[in-house]
């Protein structure tokens, strides 16, 4: 059976954006040397590096609530303990090593079956830390891309014609997260498509992760504004702003740490 034309589409796509990304980073590399990295580092106070890594610790915790929402979505009643071991596991194989469906889908299967939930109940909690995941991106993304790209500074120069394309899509993003939260409010029957029934989550549980995806976005971007050096007129909504694209990149090309 011949694979479909999307799959070669999206592979296709994903290997143009690890090329650009690996040439970026060589061309970027090839300008500095291993000390020119230990230098900067040792410019760091121990303020900025023990406020980095609260904030780490803030948003490795707010990811482990991704799963809780998800387990108590399906009806698992699995203890938060192991609930978090099992969260920051994928999320910590996911994050480093990238192809987070096949790394960070893997560590569940393996531990949520060891625990009781079901196939269709660990495929249902991916896809609920994957919603969760992309809520908080479009809408903290969102605001920032029409928010934040409004202002950079002049060193950072923009084509003419990208500003206002991230703008209109920062404005569409934010529209999709909130079409999101207010949906169960307008339907409670599931979404059914291609013989796939999908039960929507109550208000609540789409509001509980709403505020979980927004905390966990804005710690990490604020571990990443913490550690860079001071520049004029570049503010946190700035590198919030470059922070979400490199990860929606990141998420499309299956590369680790947001090449």
């Amino acid at each position: 059976m011949k694979k479909p034309w999307r799959f070669w589409l999206g592979t296709l796509c994903s290997l143009l954006i690890l090329a650009l990304a690996l040439s970026l980073l060589y061309h970027i590399g090839d300008q500095y040397h291993w000390h020119d990295v230990t230098a900067e580092i040792r410019k760091l106070s121990w303020g900025q590096i023990g406020l980095a890594l609260i904030l780490t610790v803030v948003s490795y915790w707010l990811l482990t609530l991704y799963d809780l929402l998800a387990v108590r979505q399906v009806g698992g009643q699995i203890p938060y303990p192991k609930v978090a071991l099992t969260s920051f596991i994928a999320y910590t194989f996911s994050n480093t090593l990238g192809f987070a469906i096949l790394t960070g889908t893997s560590v569940r299967y393996r531990f949520y079956s060891a625990l009781g939930l079901s196939t269709g109940q660990i495929a249902r909690v991916v896809f609920f830390c994957s919603v969760t995941f992309f809520l908080g991106l479009f809408l903290v993304g969102g605001l920032a891309l029409s928010m934040g790209l409004a202002s950079l500074p002049d060193s950072i120069q923009l084509p003419a014609w990208l500003a206002p394309f991230l703008h209109s899509l920062g404005l569409l993003a934010v529209g999709l997260a909130i079409g999101y939260l207010i949906l169960p409010l307008l339907r409670s029957e599931p979404v059914r498509f291609r013989g796939y029934v999908l039960p929507l989550p109550r208000w609540r549980e789409s509001a509980s992760q709403m505020v979980v995806a927004i905390g966990d976005w804005v710690a990490a971007a604020a571990v990443c504004y913490v550690l860079l050096p001071s520049a004029d007129g570049l503010s946190y909504w700035h590198v919030l702003s470059i922070f979400v694209v490199a990860n929606l990149l990141g998420v499309l090309a299956h590369v680790p740490g947001d090449i």
